[in-house]
């Protein structure tokens, strides 16, 4: 895979939101919310704390996990996040469902692109906190995502949240967002 290329087609997605629509960026901002919630419930991951060992391992000795220590879990999540972008991806290129309309076939491939979007993102933003070759190049495009989400009010990528909460991983369904949970916003 070529990690800039991947990084510079995410970007772009959102830098156009950001420019051209931004309620389709509160949508896209709201899918990455779920997905933080998402993977925070079904994993004990904060995403955006990859890299703060201290606090890591703190968390690791006050609420164990079943599924192993901190750095097993990001393995397991950052090995899923490629395939919860292809599904998404994939659902896109099927063709449309005869008993669904046209307009509900663009909601549902506009819903999945930001699904996927998401999942990028964040295996982007992971990636680039780790001091390697494929981190350095997407530093810069994680943190133009970041500053065009970061345009999103708090209660705004809340309530579009709602809409994304519980469709990334097989028996994971949040409840009810977190509103101090989106990363980096005000």
């Amino acid at each position: 895979m070529n990690w800039r290329v991947y990084a510079t087609q995410t970007s772009d997605v959102v830098l156009k939101l950001f420019r051209e629509d931004q309620e389709l960026l509160a949508d896209a901002a709201g899918a990455v919310l779920a997905m933080h919630q998402d993977t925070h419930l079904g994993f004990g991951i904060d995403m955006h704390r990859t890299d703060d060992a201290v606090w890591n391992a703190a968390m690791d000795k006050m609420q164990p996990n079943r599924m192993g220590k901190f750095p097993d879990r990001v393995m397991i999540v950052m090995k899923m996040l490629p395939d919860i972008d292809n599904a998404w991806l994939d659902f896109i290129q099927n063709e449309r469902p005869a008993d669904i309309s046209d307009s509900r076939w663009q909601a549902l491939s506009l819903m999945a692109r930001f699904r996927s979007n998401a999942a990028r993102t964040w295996l982007m933003t992971i990636m680039s906190k780790q001091d390697t070759d494929t981190g350095g190049e997407m530093r810069m495009s994680v943190e133009t995502i970041w500053m065009a989400l970061a345009t999103v009010p708090r209660a705004v990528a809340v309530e579009r949240a709602a809409e994304y909460v519980g469709t990334f991983y097989d028996g994971v369904k949040n409840e009810g967002i977190n509103p101090k949970a989106w990363p980096q916003i005000e």
